[in-house]
């Protein structure tokens, strides 16, 4: 199941479909993260005195990088997903939300 057909069975009417829609993006969402984290890292390296200004700098930008592109796409989708005019939608995106 690829995520826009997790997003779309998260909208059902069908309480099941909901559910198993949302523990879907949920465990590829983990997944993802997961795969992530583990490109993410890299050997840490001892601070020579007068680059403290300089890693500083770089953890912010680290900060931003920890979140995978899908994890922040899936976030921002499930926030605005909780306007919809759909209430079987409203119960999806928040449950999601919730488990995410």
């Amino acid at each position: 199941m690829t995520s826009l057909d997790t997003f779309h069975d998260i909208t059902a009417s069908s309480t099941s479909k909901r559910l198993l829609a949302a523990e879907a993006l949920l465990r590829g969402l983990i997944a993802q993260q997961g795969t992530h984290e583990q490109c993410q890292q890299k050997p840490s390296k001892s601070l020579k005195k007068g680059k403290i200004a300089e890693s500083k700098e770089k953890s912010s930008r680290e900060d931003d990088q920890q979140l995978c592109p899908n994890l922040s796409y899936a976030l921002q989708r499930l926030v605005r997903g909780l306007a919809s005019s759909n209430p079987f939608a409203r119960q999806g995106f928040s449950l999601s939300l919730t488990q995410v």
